[in-house]
Formats: C-alpha cells, structure tokens, sequence
C-alpha cells in the first residue's frame, strides 16, 4: 500500500507506544522511521520486526562511558538510538556492544544529523552510513541493514560540514512510499492498545459525540 510520510511517522509513534514506550520515546521513534523511510530504508517493517519480538529480553545502556551494553542480551534500538542521538555530538565517537535492528537506531541519528546539521557516520557489520542534512550516503548488503541484531555499532561526527551533493536518497515523489499491507497491519496491532475502548463513563467525560449523537 501506499502511504504519506506523515502517516508512516505517526503509525510508528502510536505501535511505539501501544508497545510500551514513553510518548516522548515514541514521538522520537516516529520521526526515526520517518528519516528510514525517507532515504530508502524499510523502517516500519524493521520495527514491526522489533515490536513482534522479545523486546524484554533487551535494554538500554547500563552506562553512556566506554563501550555501551545492555545489562542482558543486546541492546534496545529505541531507547540506544535515542540515547546516541542525545550525546553524539558532544562525545564525538561512541561504540556500543551488541544491538537489536541497528537500522532502527540508524534512524535515530539520521533525524539527529538533520535537525542539528550533522555529518554522522555509522558503521555495523556489512553496513556503512553516513547521514547528514538531506539525506544519506551507503555502502553495505541489505542483509546487513536488514539485520535483527549487529555484533557492535560505531559511530562518529565527522569533521567535513554535510552537503546533499551525490546523496542517495530514494523517497517517492510527494514524499509517498509503499509499506506492505501486513506491516502495516502488524504495527496497528501495537497502535490500537493506545485506544479506550467506548463505555457510558467516557462519552459522560466528553469522548466521541457523546451521549447524544445528533449527526
């Protein structure tokens, strides 16, 4: 199926959330899949991937000096990635121990590169990115991109200012992209948990039309 950026970024943000996540968490996490879908990359079904799975069995870093980790398993893309697009610009160069779907993380920091003018480089097995503002550079097997889990992930500022000269940037005219019917499916199976269902109580609160639908 076909659909707008702004669609793909707020069904992100609501399977985000009806998966557990903070709103705060979950608006960044719409924005990453946005930047993915933007210059190519297949975010939502990366995170419909995430979501689906064990995602308990992961975590945030333990600790933001040396090689980040999780305290078990592989580290959570969302909350790294967010993490990582925080402080990369001040701590330069950061190296993290094994991660789930680096691209969801990648996301992260290509929204970071383009709100704060960045030249951020990333770099996981079989896969190299370099995200600025307009768009991004890659080099790398889709397997690799399209990973579950990475053995580390590196990323750094570079030094040169961004340019969009040369970027490989692959969003549709009009800023439309195709997602299969069943991702998006998957993903409005996490949405709908952030619904109320409708009872007497919430239409006396002011939901919907409330008790009296004159239309």
């Amino acid at each position: 199926m076909i659909c707008s950026l702004n669609q793909i970024e707020q069904s992100a943000r609501k399977a985000a959330r009806g998966a557990g996540f903070a709103w705060g968490l979950a608006d960044e996490t719409g924005r990453a899949v946005r930047w993915l879908h933007a210059n190519g990359f297949r975010g939502a079904a990366a995170l419909a991937d995430w979501l689906d799975g064990d995602i308990k069995s992961s975590g945030a870093p333990r600790s933001l000096g040396g090689v980040w980790r999780a305290p078990r398993g592989a580290l959570d893309p969302l909350r790294t990635g967010a993490a990582l697009g925080d402080c990369i610009e001040s701590a330069g160069a950061v190296e993290t121990g094994a991660i789930a779907h680096p691209l969801l993380a990648a996301g992260f920091l290509g929204d970071a590169a383009h709100i704060d003018e960045l030249v951020i480089e990333l770099q996981w097995p079989g896969a190299r990115l370099q995200c600025m503002r307009g768009g991004a550079r890659r080099g790398g097997t889709r397997a690799a991109f399209e990973a579950a889990r990475a053995a580390h992930l590196k990323c750094s500022v570079a030094r040169a200012p961004g340019t969009s000269a040369g970027l490989r940037r692959r969003a549709a005219r009009f800023g439309e992209c195709r997602v299969p019917r069943a991702v998006w499916l998957r993903l409005d199976r996490h949405a709908r948990r952030t619904y109320v269902e409708a009872s007497e109580a919430s239409r006396l609160a002011g939901a919907g039309a409330g008790l009296h639908d004159n239309d």
